[in-house]
């Protein structure tokens, strides 16, 4: 598969990349924040670019500062409360691939995000190594690549991931779709598994 991923002739929704030895794109990420048009409705901005050619250090054996200070400041026990409908950790989101995802917690025993795809986004195939990771489809399909076998899920459905499995997640509808990801457990010095991330 991970020889497949290399030869991939394809233009990316999110402008040039390469994968990296873990199977995910080598790319840029940005904080981004929601802003209100003049017409009333909502869009998604870019702040500034956080990485640049990001390749997960982790996985390649590397530290990066920005990623420990956000860790160190994030990871800790659980405590008690809600975490709101459109509301993120520290008012975070994340584009990655053209979906946008939103971190709803965050512990040293796991982690777990809302996220967007709109028609035609994609996550490519690839591996955790160390954490299982779920989701629950709240509105529209996805369509999955999971262990080799090709499946889809709708609104009401638990998709299970599990570690050292490949998996790639599709949206190949003409509607936008909704799910809710976690993952257990979250590594220490990992944003959230062997994936590129952004804060």
């Amino acid at each position: 598969m991970a020889a497949a991923l290399k030869k991939a002739d394809f233009t990316s929704l999110r402008g040039g990349f390469k994968f990296n030895t873990n199977g995910y794109p080598i790319q840029n990420f940005y904080l981004t924040k929601v802003a209100k048009r003049p017409d009333g409705k909502f869009q998604t901005e870019i702040v500034e670019k956080v990485f640049e050619n990001y390749g997960d250090p982790l996985r390649q054996g590397l530290r990066a500062g920005q990623l420990n200070d956000w860790e160190e400041a994030n990871m800790k026990d659980e405590i008690a409360g809600i975490t709101r409908a459109n509301e993120g950790i520290q008012g975070i989101t994340w584009n990655i691939l053209g979906q946008t995802y939103v971190p709803k917690h965050r512990t040293e025993h796991s982690f777990s995000w809302h996220a967007t795809f709109p028609p035609g986004t994609f996550v490519p195939p690839h591996i955790h190594p160390d954490q299982d990771e779920y989701l629950y489809i709240l509105e529209g399909r996805l369509d999955f690549m999971l262990d080799g076998a090709d499946e889809s899920a709708t609104p009401g459905d638990l998709v299970r991931l599990p570690m050292g499995k490949p998996h790639g997640i599709f949206n190949k509808s003409q509607q936008g779709a909704k799910t809710l990801f976690w993952v257990s457990p979250h590594p220490a010095g990992s944003m959230i598994c062997s994936g590129p991330f952004t804060i």
